[in-house]
């Protein structure tokens, strides 16, 4: 009987967060879910969900401060609120600045374009991702962006080497600070 009661809370916690998952990754104020289809993702994904445990479960997240939206036009559908206080035209700005940035490498650069089109939501970030332009860019070769990114942010000041830096004393202590980044 234990195990049954240990069994049912676990598949009620993996509920809860497979719906908060649906909900954060699929669903907008364009793209509202239905219970129907709620049901549906939960019996796809070997979940058990009925229409009131559904609705238990999104009042939950709703009380513990989730931006889950209730449409009280449409009984029954729901869909995520604001992902970010980032505005559509904000995030298209970010991404253009980091498209046009010549000092992230082009990978680095699809990476963070795809974590900004995924803070606009399904409807928006569909948009944003067809306006994307990198045809051609000179992009630097450096994978090493955000590790050199922090550590001058710990040092909080640096100085830069014009020309030959490979001659420079900063370059090589510089370098000794990467590889001692690396190892750790």
């Amino acid at each position: 009987m234990e195990k049954n009661m240990a069994e049912e809370k676990q598949s009620n916690r993996s509920r809860v967060l497979h719906l908060l998952k649906y909900l954060y990754e699929f669903s907008d104020e364009e793209n509202q879910k239905t219970i129907a289809q709620l049901i549906q993702e939960l019996s796809d994904n070997d979940l058990k969900g009925n229409r009131v445990t559904i609705r238990h479960d999104i009042d939950m997240m709703v009380e513990e401060g989730f931006d889950i939206v209730i449409n009280e036009g449409s009984p029954g559908t729901f869909y995520w609120g604001t992902k970010t206080d980032l505005e559509t035209p904000e995030l298209k700005l970010l991404i253009d600045a980091v498209s046009s940035s010549r000092f992230i490498s082009e990978s680095k650069s699809q990476e963070l374009i795809s974590k900004l089109i995924k803070l606009a939501g399904i409807t928006d970030g569909e948009k944003l991702a067809a306006r994307i332009y990198t045809v051609n860019k000179m992009k630097a070769h450096n994978q090493q962006i955000y590790m050199i990114v922090d550590i001058i942010d710990r040092k909080r000041s640096c100085r830069l080497c014009y020309g030959n830096c490979r001659t420079c004393s900063v370059y090589s202590s510089y370098s000794a600070v990467l590889q001692k980044e690396r190892t750790n």
